[in-house]
């Protein structure tokens, strides 16, 4: 009867061994399984990165910045804005909003003055690819809108006329014009330009 027990107990320990070892094997394979997944994700998240980082350098994103310049005193405010859209130092299109405000009699007679001033741009533009102008007037308020679209102009034609002659806009441009150039212009004709968020 004490010969027994004993192996049993033998037998006990030897299974409890055994398990032991198979469990050590399975846990060694989940921590393999485990570093494999880490890495292959790590891997999956560093490709996705370098093609983002690819594919904005190649192709460039659309960035907006807004230029404004105004002023106002007792009798009046105005108002210049220039939406600038653009992909890297390639302007696409430009939305430009000039806006005159009268307070008071003296002041609305400068709406004439300003209107003539305006008017040059729409007339000599009228009909050209990528250019349109809105214009509203009431007795006190004068503001011309322009919507310009550089990829549907036809620099050709714009390179070749006077510009002083005949302006096209109210801030001149041509076929070499850039968005940093344009900018630049802008800040030294007393503009503030910020990032449109």
């Amino acid at each position: 009867n004490d010969i027994y027990p004993s192996e049993n107990k033998i037998i006990e320990k030897t299974v409890i061994t055994s398990d032991s070892k198979d469990d050590e094997k399975i846990k060694q394979k989940k921590k393999v399984n485990i570093k494999l997944i880490l890495t292959i994700i790590f891997l999956f998240i560093l490709m996705v990165l370098l093609i983002i980082t690819l594919y904005f350098s190649v192709v460039g994103v659309s960035k907006t910045v807004i230029c404004t310049t105004l002023a106002e005193d007792e009798g009046y405010k105005f108002s210049d804005v220039y939406k600038i859209t653009y992909k890297k130092d390639n302007i696409e299109k430009i939305i430009s909003t000039y806006t005159y405000n009268a307070y008071n009699e003296e002041y609305m007679s400068q709406i004439e003055y300003i209107k003539k001033d305006k008017l040059p741009v729409i007339i000599n533009s009228n009909g050209m690819a990528g250019f349109t102008y809105i214009m509203e007037e009431k007795s006190d308020m004068f503001k011309v809108t322009g919507y310009l679209d550089f990829d549907i102009m036809n620099f050709n034609k714009i390179d070749d006329m006077d510009q002083k002659l005949f302006p096209l806009s109210y801030e001149t441009f041509d076929s070499k014009t850039t968005y940093s150039s344009f900018k630049k212009k802008l800040e030294k004709d007393g503009f503030i330009c910020n990032i449109n968020k």
